[in-house]
């Protein structure tokens, strides 16, 4: 993982501090109504002043580096929905963490997600139903 460096804070620290940020901004936005741009910008502000009592201060530092530096982002990635801030931010955006493990694939290259949902559609597709009301399967 290589990215932005911040002086006095090692890279473990840096990612931890990433991470730990995009937490807290996951935590207190995970409700629909709040994902405003207008709240979200509210929180933004006031977020590392909230996270400093609770954590070291490298995760200050970090969140007071990269929340004002990175706000329009952040809250585009808010409004997206992204999900995982903390990947979407930490390792694919500034890469100061170490990519998340990718799902494992099997022999054939498919993801095991990938061959449980294409069963669950050909099970759906397989049930088709005659002008009868009767399955094409129960014949």
């Amino acid at each position: 993982s290589t990215g932005p460096s911040i002086p006095g804070v090692t890279k473990e620290q840096y990612c931890e501090g990433c991470r730990v940020t995009m937490q807290e901004v996951n935590n207190q936005l995970n409700i629909k109504e709040s994902r405003t741009f207008k709240e979200s910008d509210t929180y933004l502000k006031e977020l590392c002043d909230d996270v400093a009592p609770w954590h070291p201060l490298y995760v200050e530092t970090v969140c007071r580096k990269l929340v004002p530096e990175y706000t329009l982002t952040i809250r585009g990635l808010i409004q997206m929905m992204v999900g995982n801030l903390e990947d979407s931010v930490c390792s694919h955006m500034l890469k100061v963490c170490p990519e998340p493990p990718k799902p494992e694939k099997n022999e054939t290259g498919i993801g095991k997600d990938d061959k449980q949902m294409k069963k669950k559609r050909r099970r759906r597709k397989s049930k088709t139903t005659t002008n009868f009301g009767v399955s094409v399967l129960e014949l």
